[in-house]
């Protein structure tokens, strides 16, 4: 192992703070920007949610993807055979593939259309709503990755 690996540790557990911590946050405040009922609110929240998704979200997702790899191939303990490590990668690029080809531009759709017609336009509900459920399970993938790096099942 080298001296470099405490270093990726630090890179991964970093990123993956910004990624899940990030998607947590946007969920709950989501919900609450929703139940507020305020068409300001919602009509920017629209347009943060559009804009995370691209700057650290999406950074964050492929940097906690590429510092576990390089964890793995510092530390003969891990490999890719193992459980907890091929279905942690499975999920995290399930994840940054819904994220890059449909949450990324839907939310970039929703986000025009709340700018040009208003966060309660059916359409911009209809995307949102689409988008909730993509959504849902992204952050349910994030959090089975959390668990699974905490228990390694199968190493």
């Amino acid at each position: 192992m080298s001296s470099w690996y405490p270093v990726l540790v630090f890179a991964h557990i970093l990123s993956a703070t910004i990624w899940v911590g990030g998607g947590i946050m946007a969920f709950f405040t989501a919900r609450q920007v929703e139940a507020s009922g305020d068409e300001s609110a919602k009509r920017v929240f629209t347009s943060i949610d559009a804009w995370t998704g691209s700057r650290p979200f999406g950074p964050a997702a492929f940097a906690v993807v590429l510092f576990g790899a390089l964890m793995v191939w510092q530390n003969p303990a891990w490999s890719l055979g193992q459980l907890w490590v091929w279905l942690s990668l499975t999920l995290a690029l399930l994840s940054m593939v819904l994220g890059g080809a449909v949450l990324g531009p839907q939310s970039a759709r929703a986000a025009q259309l709340a700018a040009e017609r208003g966060a309660d336009d059916p359409e911009v509900q209809r995307i949102q709503a689409r988008m909730r459920v993509i959504e849902n399970f992204d952050l349910l993938a994030v959090i089975v990755i959390v668990g699974l790096m905490v228990f390694k099942p199968g190493a």
